[in-house]
């Protein structure tokens, strides 16, 4: 019932966290190797 709900809703929050802490680093990285190649 209602735990369930905030169960997944807080393992939701944090798969999404997750994912897009993952993006920001693959981000930075992309933007560093551009960068790089630029100069």
């Amino acid at each position: 019932g209602f735990l369930a709900m905030c169960i997944v809703t807080t393992f939701i929050s944090i798969a999404v966290a997750a994912a897009v802490a993952m993006l920001e680093k693959i981000v930075q990285k992309t933007i560093a190797g551009k960068t790089e190649n630029n100069n």
